[in-house]
């Protein structure tokens, strides 16, 4: 069976051909005899200059290409340079135009406008769906669909699903539940369409026990597309567990998968997960006898995952975010953040970590590009934004305490262009960090159905997704757009 690094192999080979053939459309607006050659050199250096520049962030990150404006002078001449960006429908190329104006001597407009495409080939097969371009007015978030009820969604308003995690992928939004019940289900499928949500598909994970799953990854291959979801059922059976998704209609558990012993040899169950370049990493429960809580599993072949190397955490690993060489942990430990370099996954190594004050727990991570933000339970500072250009010495670029009391602890992240969006004990908050030193929020906290307590948060395209539990274990879903 073909695996990930068939796909990955020949989108890249696609995207090298792009580049190196990519049609490059040139238009010059309304040219005359009295416009000087040398400005429309100038122009077309800088388009070229900017096309470049957004090329080489797409290679870094791809959430990087952004809408921008900036303004150049060259001699007497102030030429505006504007960079648009639009998502395709395949969540992975992004059409871009460099347009740069400028004013004649003659005091008309003229302007170069340069466009191409640029393709996300280092996670074409991840399931990060988001936009980074914002679409609307997102000062004033709302919740778009009729139904948030769990238990209306899926037909039983008596039983608690308690969210553990959803992914929202072509379409689709996936989530995954905690069990109470032998035979209550843990995986779920939603249609998304019109920002409102319709079951499609639900299973239970494992009907030998009543623990569920905690969390959940999505990725596509040659071979299919999967769900790759955090364990929590069993010790003994398995911490990972791969769901066959290809037909969101019928989905199925192809398999589980038990770390080995002699890595975790007793306790630790699943409960967190990231999938990056044909790798999961799993962060345990805490785990005894020198057991590891974080692990990286081969799953190149999606039929017969392998572990290929792990780190001892010493305490539950909250969440994991992977971007470059490096795999970034949360966790309840003094050092909220660890930095592992996975450049090798047999032996991932220590190459730093970070503390804020306050003593509050790591739960939740996202990077975009060099900068890694930082949610954390309810205390002092709740939201970071660390420094990571090198991970071996993470620094605060930004603090924010969020209020007051234990509605502030974050356990959702969504980064886009400017805005960060934090998914609350108390709602959604949405925090301006274009300076990362001078954040700010954004718009009004918007507050959760039932007053339920947020506990993941996702995005595909221009509209949020966000999961929710009450008091007493009843979970919400709410689908957020802009105005």
């Amino acid at each position: 069976m073909k695996g990930f690094s068939t796909l990955e192999l020949i989108i890249a080979m696609a995207v090298i051909s792009m580049t190196l053939g990519a049609l490059v459309l040139l238009t010059f607006a309304s040219s005359s005899l009295g416009v000087s050659s040398e400005e429309h050199r100038d122009a077309l250096s800088l388009a070229e200059s900017l096309l470049a520049q957004t090329n080489g962030n797409a290679q870094k990150d791809f959430n990087l290409v952004v809408p921008t404006t900036t303004i150049d002078t060259i001699g007497a001449r102030a030429y505006t340079e504007v960079l648009s960006v639009q998502l395709e429908r395949d969540f992975l190329t992004k059409a871009i135009s460099a347009t740069v104006s400028w004013q004649d001597a003659r005091d008309r407009t003229q302007s170069v406008t340069l466009s191409t495409f640029i393709t996300n080939a280092l996670h074409a097969t991840g399931g990060n769906t988001c936009d980074s371009v914002l679409a609307g007015d997102w000062s004033h978030p709302r919740i778009a669909n009729a139904v948030q009820s769990f238990g209306s969604l899926v037909g039983d308003t008596v039983s608690a699903y308690t969210i553990t995690g959803i992914d929202a992928y072509h379409g689709y939004l996936y989530v995954t539940a905690s069990n109470s019940a032998v035979a209550k289900e843990t995986f779920f499928v939603f249609s998304t369409a019109g920002n409102n949500l319709a079951l499609v598909a639900k299973l239970d994970n494992d009907m030998s026990t009543n623990t569920g799953l905690a969390g959940i990854a999505i990725a596509s291959s040659s071979a299919g597309t999967y769900a790759f979801v955090a364990s929590a059922s069993s010790f003994a059976r398995g911490q990972l567990q791969i769901v066959n998704i290809s037909n969101p209609a019928q989905p199925r558990v192809q398999l589980t998968y038990k770390i080995p012993t002699a890595v975790v040899p007793t306790a630790g169950l699943g409960n967190a997960i990231f999938y990056k370049d044909g790798y999961v990493y799993l962060g345990l429960t805490k785990t005894s006898g020198a057991g590891k809580e974080f692990n990286i599993i081969d799953v190149h072949n999606p039929a017969a995952p392998a572990w290929v190397g792990g780190y001892q955490v010493g305490n539950d690993v909250n969440a994991i975010y992977a971007n470059g060489s490096y795999a970034y942990v949360a966790s309840p430990n003094g050092q909220n953040v660890i930095a592992l370099s996975v450049k090798n996954p047999t032996n991932p190594a220590l190459a730093g970590t970070f503390t804020g004050a306050g003593g509050a727990n790591g739960e939740r991570l996202a990077t975009v590009g060099d900068t890694l933000y930082v949610g954390r339970t309810f205390g002092t500072n709740e939201f970071y934004l660390l420094n990571a250009a090198d991970p071996t010495h993470l620094s605060a670029l930004g603090a924010y305490d969020l209020g007051t009391g234990s509605g502030t602890s974050i356990y959702g992240i969504v980064v886009r262009d400017y805005l960060a969006f934090l998914l609350t004990n108390a709602g959604l908050m949405v925090y301006n960090i274009a300076n990362p030193a001078n954040a700010f929020l954004y718009a009004p906290t918007l507050a959760l159905p039932s007053a339920s307590k947020g506990v993941a948060l996702d995005c595909e395209g221009n509209v949020l997704y966000a999961a929710s539990n009450d008091t007493t274990g009843h979970g919400f879903l709410s689908v957020i757009t802009s105005q």
